[in-house]
């Protein structure tokens, strides 16, 4: 994995002929944890039509591999297409979780943001091998000057309790802990898992 981070290109979108590798990587750190279904072929390409590829920053090697990218949405739209409709049966349990994964279901994670001017950060998603490679945090830092381009006013993203690393990493960047007793939850194995909003205000906060 050394070769494939010593040189990565960071740009806004997804290259069409990553788009599969960027499904895996949602699918694992997005979706595995809360809908657990067997990522096959079939799978895999119904999550590919449910993604804007818009909607994010991709981090590339030389060799063009994807190594990372960060997921975002607005008022209007993003990363995880909200069009009402569900993603085709493929097992019976995805007819189970169909609700949760066209963003219909009450329990399910955030995947637009509330208010004009605001980005909602769905999340960085890097391959293993370069978890510490600091791909994460420059996928960070275009999309807080992307946001900052665009004339947003802020930026939110929700971390799952506990995970001290990545709120200091975050507030590395500047966000702040809005929610210190982790007022909201997502259904997960069914149980209520806890999740802090983190806010950056780009009006006042500058890198």
């Amino acid at each position: 994995m050394q070769d494939e981070t010593s040189s990565v290109t960071i740009s806004e979108g997804i290259p069409e002929p990553l788009m599969r590798d960027a499904a895996e990587l949602y699918y694992e750190g997005r979706l595995k944890p809360t809908v657990r279904l067997k990522l096959t072929d079939r799978t895999r390409e119904s999550i590919v039509k449910r993604l804007n590829p818009a909607y994010a920053l991709s981090a590339v090697s030389s060799s063009g591999a994807l190594v990372g990218f960060a997921a975002v949405a607005d008022h209007h739209g993003g990363f995880w297409r909200r069009d009402g409709s569900n993603l085709p049966t493929v097992i019976s349990r995805w007819r189970r979780f169909s609700s949760f994964l066209s963003g219909s279901a009450r329990s399910a994670f955030r995947w637009r943001s509330d208010a004009v001017g605001t980005l909602l950060l769905e999340g960085v998603f890097v391959v293993p091998g370069a978890v510490d490679s600091g791909i994460g945090e420059r996928l960070l830092d275009e999309t807080i000057a992307n946001a900052r381009h665009r004339g947003l006013t802020r930026i939110e993203v929700y971390v799952e309790e506990p995970n001290a690393i990545v709120k200091a990493v975050y507030e590395r960047h500047g966000f702040v802990n809005e929610t210190p007793h982790a007022q909201y939850n997502i259904v997960r194995n069914q149980t209520y898992r806890p999740y802090t909003r983190m806010a950056l205000d780009l009006t006042t906060n500058r890198a």
